[in-house]
């Protein structure tokens, strides 16, 4: 018999798309709602406007800000910043003005055969996104342009990593367990593809800016052997051979091979969706080179929908997709 299940756990079921309910074990849930702050919503804006996407859908979409300076009636800002968008034909012809602030966001890079470069700083455990990028006021100052926001990343570690990532053209951060923990910030992620960084290697995640690092193509492995940590120094030279096909196979085992003829071996534990988001080289990349991906379900959502399993998941017209731009003239 089943034991019976909490809230938590119904919301869980409902939403998964792959893996299964296993602690400590990474799994893929769908989205019907969404919540679109004023610290983020326009870097989202910046990466729909990269994928080219006309339009996205789910169920529920909330639009918040908490900078209000005057109220004086019960209309919000949607009544009174948000214009209705033009037809389509029109729209695809109108130029967005943006102040020199907004900047596109960095893309990612496909997965390549191999990854090679210097380990450009090692980090302690519990490494927070809040090192990564800065919040309060100057994070909101910069959150639209990642070139100045990576300017802050690690500077109250170690002042000198982004100038070094620069001068060595990215390579690998080593962290120890937990990294990421905190704020679920995706320029934590964004600022790293920027300077370069093509792999992060750890003894453990936190589970948001892990999947953060994979939607921007940057590669999460873990030490197969937590004490190789300390045999790491910043400024080692690294080759990683045979990335792709490795996890092109579902495979997992890596060796980083250093200047010095030692081995380390590292782990690529990966769901089969994440593989196909770093060989594509982020999500964006990989929707765009897609016809059509299902982003969300909003009726019967199983992980039979996403996987284009035949069986019953209720009303496939009901799957909120986000499609790639169609070429002038096609149907």
């Amino acid at each position: 018999m089943n034991a019976p299940r909490n809230l938590t756990r119904k919301l869980l079921d409902d939403h998964l798309l792959e893996g299964d309910l296993v602690p400590g074990e990474e799994m893929d849930l769908t989205v019907d709602q969404i919540l679109i702050e004023d610290a983020t919503g326009s870097m989202t804006a910046l990466q729909f406007e990269a994928l080219g996407t006309d339009s996205v859908a789910v169920p529920l979409a909330v639009m918040y800000v908490d900078h209000n300076v005057l109220q004086i009636d019960d209309k919000n800002m949607d009544d009174r910043q948000i214009l209705n968008p033009p037809p389509p034909e029109e729209a695809r012809n109108v130029e967005i003005v943006c102040g020199p602030n907004i900047v596109p966001p960095p893309e990612g890079r496909p997965l390549p055969q191999a990854l090679e470069g210097r380990v450009v700083i090692v980090v302690e455990d519990d490494v927070s996104t809040g090192d990564m990028a800065p919040d309060g006021a100057l994070g909101m100052s910069l959150w639209s342009n990642i070139p100045e926001c990576a300017k802050y990343m690690f500077r109250r570690q170690d002042p000198g990593f982004h100038d070094r990532a620069l001068d060595w053209g990215g390579g690998f951060i080593v962290g120890g367990h937990n990294y990421g923990q905190g704020s679920s910030r995706e320029h934590a992620a964004l600022a790293p593809l920027y300077l370069g960084i093509r792999a992060v290697v750890a003894k453990s995640f936190a589970r948001i800016h892990r999947r953060n690092l994979t939607s921007q193509g940057i590669l999460p492995l873990l030490f197969r052997n937590e004490d190789d940590y300390e045999r790491i120094k910043q400024g080692d030279a690294w080759k990683i051979e045979a990335v792709r096909e490795t996890v092109e196979a579902g495979e997992t085992g890596l060796l980083a091979k250093r200047d010095s003829g030692e081995e380390i071996e590292l782990e690529a534990r990966l769901l089969p969706r994440e593989r196909g988001i770093l060989l594509a080289g982020g999500t964006l990349k990989y929707l765009r080179e897609s016809d059509e991906k299902p982003m969300s379900v909003v009726e019967g959502d199983s992980p039979s929908a996403e996987s284009g399993d035949p069986s019953p998941a209720g009303d496939l017209d009901a799957v909120a997709r986000v499609r790639a731009p169609r070429e002038e003239g096609e149907g």
